[in-house]
């Protein structure tokens, strides 16, 4: 039996481009009126009208990528910063030895067994206080 092979990822993501395009000429346009909030723009309810549709054309599905990189810049920035700082402490071996560490000691008792994962979970949610992310609110559009 011949295993299952997908395509390349980027190949994905731009049929996903390519039926979003498409979709601008079968689904009706529409909106929310959104007010401002805390400094950001928030949609309110029971708002939704609809509006003309703009069907994309061909140039659409050229342009579309590039406005979405320049778009959401610093979020990307933001991933590749905290990618990177992920990758260098991955590859000393850090969370490999907590983890085996926290098994290790909590394999000792079966009582503690069950507390592994909750354990777990929360030495890696206080971590996130002192990530990027944490320091200031993510860009919104």
């Amino acid at each position: 039996m011949k295993k299952l092979r997908l395509p390349h990822t980027l190949i994905l993501i731009y049929a996903m481009v390519v039926l979003t395009v498409v979709a601008t000429w079968i689904v009706p346009g529409g909106e929310y009126q959104r007010i401002e909030k805390d400094g950001r723009m928030i949609p309110v309810a029971e708002s939704y009208q609809r509006v003309e549709s703009r069907p994309q054309g061909f140039g659409g599905l050229f342009v579309s990528p590039a406005r979405g990189f320049i778009e959401a810049a610093a979020i990307i920035g933001i991933l590749f910063i905290v990618g990177g700082a992920f990758s260098v402490i991955q590859k000393t071996g850090a969370i490999s030895v907590v983890i085996h560490n926290l098994a290790f000691q909590f394999g000792r008792s079966k009582a503690l067994r069950i507390l592994l994962i909750p354990v777990t979970m929360t030495v890696f949610s206080l971590a996130a206080p002192f990530s990027a992310c944490a320091r200031r609110p993510c860009p919104s559009s």
